[in-house]
């Protein structure tokens, strides 16, 4: 291993000691209490839980209990819910069944399961050592995105919780090798997939990466690939009935039906809204214009098409205006987008706070990142300016320290720092030029364990020069 006796940050591979069910147990409470206290702290927490897409999920649920399938209830009665995928609505599901009121119960499961994220990253850290494992633990305690998120009824803690599962084992995997170990990586895999699709290109990633650990492991070829195809099986199976439902009623094997308006009505939007200073609605009110047209000249019926075939409509319109755009554009978007998806901080997007936003940034005029960030500053309260101002800064230093962390990580582990800059890639990639802190959730805990290397490795040279 590369300059392993160099980085006293990290033990040898294969020598380190799981942190203790102490430590473990110590880091679920501090968080369970931290996370309590800012639940107990907010005035009305029936008005700050549900933001965005949380009656969707609330409703659904109920929908499901009464109608005994995964569905929507609209005003002619129940159809299949085809925007979401389903393992978030039977979590809900449960409480609307034991409960009356059920949200606080589901608030407070929420803290407990992103408490239990807590500990998960930082049994990821402790594998590389005690120290970084410990010191993991206790950024993650506090980083605000999983505070805030964790009272929201949103998927964020849920899903967090099974791709920390899954990252975990891949961590694990990288290290052993073993077919086991493979397995429940793929299947936290799948189960993340059935509560938010985002995932669900890793498993081809995984599959075709397995077999190379595997060789790398002293295994033999029909293993390797016996593996591959292991975490391919796997990975499906918790979506799996989904997918066999849409194949049966809409002849698509799609998990859901969202991708055509979120490529159309956020990527394509906000890609065209950058290159010409337009507000992103008045830029998606023209792309839906066209659609209609679209449909108009092939004598279609946009109402009457099953979301499935609409998703497909929405699809080709959103490639064929990005096909027009130039590469530099489409680049100078993903870019950016990922430079705001790592820097905006998790505070813009806390309840109490946001009630306080004046104005929408994906709203505000401006030619490029810079004039539009101006230009939502000056029009917005004073007051949430400041706090967001304060939250850039800490996203600046904590991006200091990712970076720093992962040129430790490459130095000591190169393997494992591959590992986690293809995963945040991955998510940088999905999200594109959308953008906001809750996008960043699926990154978190790489940036947190990163940080946490930073920390530990600035600590010991600190040490060895008070020392020297």
């Amino acid at each position: 291993m590369i300059g392993i006796a160099r980085y006293s940050a990290f033990s040898e591979v294969g020598s380190v000691e799981p942190l203790q069910a102490r430590t473990l147990a110590t880091i679920f409470v501090a968080a369970v209490i931290l996370r309590l206290s800012n639940l107990l702290s907010i005035e009305d927490v029936q008005l700050t839980a549900f933001i965005e897409d949380s009656s969707l999920y609330w409703s659904g649920a109920q929908a499901w209990l009464d109608s005994g399938y995964f569905s929507v209830r609209k005003e002619t009665g129940f159809i299949p819910e085809t925007e979401r995928v389903p393992l978030y609505f039977l979590f809900l599901m449960a409480f609307h069944w034991v409960f009356e009121a059920p949200l606080w119960p589901v608030l407070l499961s929420q803290i407990s399961i992103d408490a239990g994220s807590c500990v998960v990253i930082a049994s990821i850290g402790g594998l590389l050592s005690r120290r970084v494992g410990l010191v993991a633990g206790l950024f993650a305690i506090v980083w605000p995105n999983f505070i805030i998120h964790s009272s929201l009824i949103l998927t964020e803690s849920l899903f967090i919780f099974l791709l920390c599962l899954c990252l975990y084992f891949c961590a694990r995997f990288l290290a052993d090798g073993r077919m086991q170990t493979a397995f429940f990586a793929a299947l936290f895999c799948g189960a993340a997939m059935a509560t938010r699709p985002v995932v669900q290109f890793l498993p081809f990633a995984m599959a075709f990466a397995a077999p190379f650990i595997v060789r790398r492991h002293g295994g033999k070829n029909l293993l390797a690939a016996g593996t591959g195809i292991l975490v391919l099986v796997v990975s499906f199976a918790p979506p799996s009935p989904l997918i066999l439902r849409n194949l049966n009623i809409y002849d698509s094997p799609a998990l859901t039906a969202q991708s055509g308006t979120h490529l159309l009505y956020w990527i394509t939007s906000r890609t065209i809204s950058l290159r010409d200073g337009t507000p992103f609605e008045e830029v998606t009110q023209v792309l839906n214009d066209k659609l209609l047209a679209h449909a108009e000249k092939r004598g279609m019926d946009i109402a009457k098409q099953d979301p499935f075939t609409l998703s497909r409509m929405r699809t080709e319109l959103a490639l064929k205006e990005l096909s027009a755009l130039p590469p530099g554009l489409l680049a100078r978007a993903w870019v950016q987008g990922g430079f705001v998806n790592l820097m905006a901080p998790a505070i813009s997007i806390e309840p109490r706070l946001r009630s306080m936003s004046r104005a929408s940034f994906y709203n505000t005029p401006g030619d490029g990142l810079f004039e539009r960030v101006g230009a939502f500053i000056s029009r917005n309260d004073p007051v949430y300016v400041g706090w967001t101002i304060v939250g850039i800064v800490s996203s600046v230093l904590g991006s200091l320290l990712v970076l720093y962390g992962f040129y430790r990580l490459c130095q000591a582990r190169w393997w494992a720092a591959l590992f986690a800059a293809l995963f945040v890639v991955y998510f940088l990639l999905i999200t594109g030029p959308v953008t906001s802190p809750k996008y960043r959730m699926p990154m978190e805990p790489i940036l947190v364990l990163l940080q946490a290397i930073a920390f530990v490795c600035l600590a010991e040279r600190f040490r060895r020069r008070d020392e020297g």
